[in-house]
């Protein structure tokens, strides 16, 4: 059964070219139809046998290009494939600033190793197609690749199968490892939550949370940032990217300009440790208010909103497409990041920044205004020393050769060394020069693996949480690794006094009665939640003064709402306090 689109594409070429295809499929006979003629070529695309023939007669330019298409499944553009020959040293540059300039001539012949030279072979054997518009002046295809190229369906079908490929490390483990603690991030996720619950916090009018504030809840977590070079929060990466979960989660929402802790946010704390990682990891796939582009490191853009608060949409989806790709090429044990960019030159090229041709001027720079659709400039500082000994600094637009490698390569580095490591999916291994962009290798982690590769979880992979100590001086001791569980515990009954190593808490009378009050939590019922989360009977000195503590609120209760009914003198002596009877 032949192809329809494939016959389409086949009629849409001049007579002279569907006769030169027929020739190379075997066929004898000359047509006058020329949808005939094209339905005649396209049966014969159907034989496997004879498409691996005519793959066998490609020389070795031909064959690699045809590869190349195919890893980008099937269809790339003229650009991108160009851009990947010339890197790989597979073909000459060509001469001509414009690739398409002379090719509908009647004599054009490109010169011998060029790319349009292969490429040109390659279509008049049919194994590779161009679609497009015709010259002007004419209805019919010449010969010629225009923006894009495609191996036509019943091709393509036939193609051997790719050889697997594999972003394995090679050689040894790298020296320095800078491991994900998914635990950790989670904590400090509570911490921040329980700042925002006992804090007024409010936002700027540009969004974003005061320098005060982000230093003092910067002290309260286990993994604390240096702040003193950045600017506001839009710099300080993972505290943004903490709160931007936050919201993105529903556990903080903004009303008017202050930041609110949902009433029902504790519940999610509670949970297991999976559940809320794999939560953070789907907020984190869906969020526009965190973009990478303006995390990669000695690139800036020119020619866009300064503040960070609303991703573009192609972000979004380029930051999904490197995330399912993730699941098709990393493996467990440590993955070669240089080999994992490579793969994403060669198969999609133009998953971040598409590439647009111009046919009186070639492919346009992707990186500079007028290049793409958005209006940017995509710069890198660049300093030189003069003659005279001085230094000056500038911006200099990056190029289509060695674009690539700053802003789409950056973007795969900082989805790896940001996110995806601080939700603690992936070990990250540094390189150990300044040249390179830190990131040498990285490792899914056991939550990692679990959520891309879809891996059972060890046993071992959700803690089981620190010790809690009781002291009889009614200090509480929250030993590493320190549990939300046990955090959002304490925050309810005790008062907090510091958070290190060891998280710090004290009994105290104030806290018994807030944790009747605003929690509905008893004496008898602090007293339990206390032992059972010690594994030990408390301290006999706490136990009996948390029950008298618990006595003095049952026998008063204070009153806010009394109403004076009659005026008599007898009845002014009011008193706030009265006993309320047992039970």
């Amino acid at each position: 059964m032949t192809d329809q689109p494939t016959i389409d594409l086949l009629t849409a070429h001049t007579k002279n070219i569907l006769n030169d295809m027929g020739k190379a499929w075997g066929l004898t006979r000359r047509y006058k139809d020329r949808s005939e003629q094209a339905r005649a070529v396209a049966a014969q695309m159907s034989q496997p046998e004879l498409v691996r023939a005519r793959v066998e007669q490609l020389n070795e330019r031909q064959r690699t290009l045809l590869e190349m298409i195919q890893m980008a499944g099937g269809r790339i553009s003229t650009a991108a494939l160009r851009r990947q020959a010339v890197r790989s040293n597979l073909v000459e540059a060509s001469s001509s600033p414009s690739p398409y300039r002379g090719y509908y001539a009647p004599t054009y012949r490109p010169q011998p190793g060029t790319f349009e030279a292969e490429v040109i072979a390659l279509i008049q054997t049919g194994l590779v197609l161009s679609p497009g518009e015709p010259r002007y002046g004419s209805q019919y295809l010449d010969l010629g690749p225009r923006i894009e190229l495609l191996i036509p369906a019943p091709v393509l079908a036939a193609l051997p199968a790719l050889s697997p490929v594999t972003t394995s490390l090679e050689g040894p483990p790298p020296p320095q490892v800078k491991p994900g603690d998914a635990g950790a991030f989670q904590r400090d996720l509570y911490l921040y939550w329980s700042y925002l619950r006992d804090n007024t916090v409010t936002v700027t009018k540009q969004g974003l949370v005061s320098k005060t504030h982000l230093k003092r809840i910067n002290a309260e977590l286990t993994r604390s940032e240096p702040l003193d070079d950045v600017r506001d929060e839009n710099s300080a990466g993972r505290l943004r990217f903490l709160r931007t979960l936050l919201m993105h989660c529903q556990l903080v929402r903004l009303e008017g300009n202050t930041l609110t802790p949902a009433p029902d946010a504790e519940a999610f704390f509670l949970g297991p440790l999976a559940e809320r990682v794999k939560a953070g990891f789907a907020a984190y796939r869906q969020m526009r208010a965190w973009d990478e582009l303006l995390r990669i490191p000695d690139v800036n853009i020119r020619g866009r909103r300064v503040s960070d608060t609303d991703a573009p949409p192609f972000v979004v989806m380029a930051r999904q497409i490197v995330l399912r790709k993730l699941v098709d090429y990393v493996g467990e044990g440590w993955q070669d990041a240089a080999r994992l960019r490579d793969l994403f030159f060669q198969r999609h090229y133009e998953f971040l920044l598409p590439r647009q041709t111009s046919s009186w001027s070639g492919m346009n720079n992707p990186y500079v205004d007028y290049g793409n659709n958005l209006g940017w400039t995509f710069v890198i500082p660049q300093v030189w020393e003069t003659a005279q000994g001085r230094f000056y600094e500038s911006d200099a637009p990056l190029h289509e050769e060695d674009g690539w490698s700053f802003v789409e390569g950056g973007f795969i580095d900082m989805i790896l060394r940001e996110p995806l490591h601080w939700l603690g999916l992936v070990d990250i291994g540094e390189a150990p020069t300044d040249d390179d962009s830190g990131l040498a290798a990285f490792r899914l982690t056991a939550q990692g693996a679990h959520i891309l590769l879809d891996k059972p979880l060890p046993e071992h992979a959700e803690p089981t949480g620190g010790r809690l100590i009781v002291q009889p001086t009614f200090e509480v001791l929250a030993y590493p690794p320190v549990q939300e569980t046990h955090l959002a515990l304490l925050d309810r009954i005790a008062e907090r006094e510091r958070l290190d190593q060891v998280a710090a808490y004290r009994l105290t009378r104030e806290s018994i009665y807030r944790a009747r009050r605003q929690h509905g939590m008893s004496s008898e019922e602090v007293t339990a939640a206390l032992e059972r989360e010690s594994g030990a009977e408390l301290p006999q000195n706490v136990a009996y003064t948390l029950q008298e503590w618990g006595r003095a609120q049952d026998r008063v209760l204070l009153r806010d709402d009394l109403v004076l009914l009659q005026g008599e003198p007898a009845l002014l002596e009011v008193t706030a306090w009265s006993r309320v009877p047992p039970g």
